[in-house]
């Protein structure tokens, strides 16, 4: 295992040549600190406040600057803290590990603090009973997991009710034997990726992607390469009809090469990246692959340095700094300006200026939440729920988008808690209207019907 080196005291590091958009590196004294390995995984909830996975769980809340350690798992290693995911509500959060035996941890308060969840995650597969989860993702207030990376039977875990119990699977040996990373589209409709071996005595023969339609109940095979072999490590969509995929050798370990689809995933093609060994080492794998535009993204891994491309894969440059964007695993994209890559440190791309919100759209997002307003369309009454989580002058109204005209409904202080108005809106026109829920700070909206 490689030990991390302090880095050099750059408050600013560029990795492209890009005027305003480039690579930063991100993270102060204390983050250096924090962690002896690589950071396998990093979420963002918004362009200040995310999530990273070093020896312990770390919270930034200035965009990436500085870090605050939120666990103390030291007692843990040499598990490691693979993969994390949270919920829309951006509350609600679960970490997985490698390793044997595994835990999981679950938050409810946007990383603040986290709790052991790993005994309400019964795997009945082996009578150790492992619970090594390599990658999540959710849809809704379902939360998915595979594991393992390293194994001969692979898990699929399932959570529907924000990750308070979950249910165990294993995938069947023809189709799989390791899963890497996980991505739904839908509820019933998603992607695990890994390999499947023959043998016990050989890993990654296969480099596979699987398909489900039912939730994970069924799995099929959509993508299969015995050439370069291996595993697919890294799973990144677009959109739901364009992904790409990060393939880590077996066989040709000197080869860059990723796979795409441009059918949502009903088929993939491999696109090679570079062929050259390029100083990379033994087992210097490429692991992970993200696009910012459907033109440009970044390919890196076991080793020094990415690969660039501004035509969608037609062809890359290496972007060689060594020691500072080595062992790329995750790329995490907030928007197409804005892309977080974690390795042995945090990177950032694009334009320092944004990389964080106003302290009041922060405050906005972390203290009230609007719910869907119901029944949508309405032609009598519409109930509008919100939860609080500071005190706060709250100002709610219901607006005519077309004709600017605007029904008070509330206007006075709120302790936090959970509130429900129901308002009578029989009396509108046909139309468009927007919920407006303020706290002095910025508005939520929503939009609804009147149909009569």
């Amino acid at each position: 295992m490689k030990i991390f080196t302090a880095f050099i005291t750059f408050s600013l590091l560029t990795l492209s040549s890009s005027a305003q958009n480039s690579w930063h590196y991100m993270g102060n004294s204390a983050f250096n600190a924090s962690h002896s390995s690589r950071i396998d995984d990093v979420y963002f909830l918004n362009k200040s406040v995310g999530l990273a996975l070093g020896d312990n769980i770390m919270k930034t809340t200035d965009g990436g600057n500085t870090w605050v350690t939120k666990t103390n798992l030291s007692s843990n290693f040499p598990n490691r803290l693979r993969s994390i995911e949270f919920l829309d509500d951006q509350l609600t959060g679960i970490v997985g590990m490698v390793g044997l035996p595994a835990n999981v941890y679950r938050t409810t308060d946007g990383g603040e603090t986290w709790k052991d969840i790993s005994l309400r995650i019964k795997d009945t597969i082996d009578t150790v009973g492992n619970r090594s989860i390599c990658g999540l993702a959710h849809i809704g207030d379902i939360f998915y997991g595979v594991g393992l990376y390293a194994g001969y039977r692979a898990r699929f875990y399932k959570s529907t009710d924000k990750g308070q119990t979950w249910t165990v699977s294993q995938v069947d040996t023809n189709l799989a034997t390791q899963l890497i990373d996980v991505h739904f589209i839908s509820a019933d409709t998603g992607y695990v990726s890994g390999s499947c071996s023959r043998s016990a005595l050989r890993w990654s023969e296969e480099a596979v992607v699987l398909k489900t339609t039912d939730g994970g109940a069924t799995w099929k095979k959509v993508f299969s390469d015995f050439t370069i072999g291996g595993r697919i490590w890294k799973m990144q969509f677009l959109n739901r009809q364009v992904a790409y995929a990060s393939i880590e050798p077996r066989y040709i370990v000197d080869t860059v090469a990723i796979i795409k689809t441009m059918d949502g995933g009903d088929s993939w093609e491999i696109r090679g990246v570079n062929n050259e060994h390029s100083g990379m080492p033994d087992n210097g794998e490429t692991q992970s692959v993200g696009f910012i535009t459907p033109l440009r993204g970044w390919v890196g891994g076991w080793y020094n340095g990415l690969y660039e491309t501004q035509d969608g894969g037609i062809s890359w440059t290496k972007i060689d700094i060594t020691n500072f964007t080595e062992d790329i695993n995750r790329f995490f994209r907030l928007d197409s300006n804005d892309m977080i890559a974690s390795g042995y440190g945090i990177f950032r791309f694009g334009d320092k200026k944004n990389f964080t919100t106003s302290a009041q759209e922060v405050r906005k997002k972390e203290t009230v939440k609007l719910l869907p307003i119901y029944p949508n369309p309405t032609g009598n009454k519409i109930h509008i729920e919100f939860d609080l989580e500071i005190a706060s002058t709250m100002i709610l109204q219901v607006v005519n988008i077309e004709g600017k005209q605007v029904y008070p409904i509330i206007n006075k202080m709120h302790q936090p808690g959970h509130y429900r108005y129901e308002w009578d809106a029989s009396h509108l026109p046909d139309g468009q209207y927007m919920v407006w829920l303020d706290n002095d700070l910025a508005p939520i909206t929503q939009k609804f019907t009147v149909r009569h």
